[in-house]
This record gives C-alpha cells, sequence and structure tokens, in this order.
C-alpha cells in the first residue's frame, strides 16, 4: 500500500446544513435542495461499506475545517508515525 485513507464521517443534518450555507453546482445532488436529503441518505449508505474501509475514520460533524485539518493530521500521525518525514 502506497498511502493512507481517511474517512471524514458527518452527520446528515450537518452535511445538509453545510451544503445550505455554500450553495453552488453539486452535480450528484442534482439542481433541487429539496431533494437533497434523500439523495444524501442514498449516496452515504450505498458508499458507507467502502468509507468503513479506511484506514482512518474521524467524525467531523461539529469540527471547523481547521480543526478538522488538525485532528486529520494527528490521526495520520499516530497512524504512521513517519509520514511526514
Amino acid at each position: 500500500r502506497a498511502g493512507i485513507t481517511v474517512y471524514l464521517a458527518c452527520r446528515e443534518k450537518t452535511l445538509l446544513q453545510r451544503l445550505a450555507r455554500a450553495p453552488g453546482n453539486r452535480p450528484l445532488l442534482g439542481p433541487d435542495p429539496v431533494k437533497w436529503p434523500a439523495v444524501i441518505s442514498r449516496l452515504l449508505e450505498k458508499r458507507r461499506p467502502y468509507y468503513e474501509r479506511a484506514d482512518i475514520r474521524l467524525d467531523v460533524s461539529l469540527l471547523s475545517p481547521a480543526r478538522t485539518a488538525a485532528r486529520i493530521e494527528a490521526a495520520v500521525k499516530e497512524h504512521d508515525k513517519n509520514f511526514f518525514n
């Protein structure tokens, strides 16, 4: 293996709140934000088994982008002490 995979888990409600604050083109979700909750649920259910295979899993539901980055860095360092060397 050549790398480390990181699954950034986030509650569906939080994902929807974040998407609402950053509107834009969301090809996988479609043009109608009213349908996004169902689409997100379906995508997460389908993809979750693959996401769960990640080397590192972090719940970022309550974290800011800066705190998320710090947690990723710490988790990667813990997982592989030589990754950043």
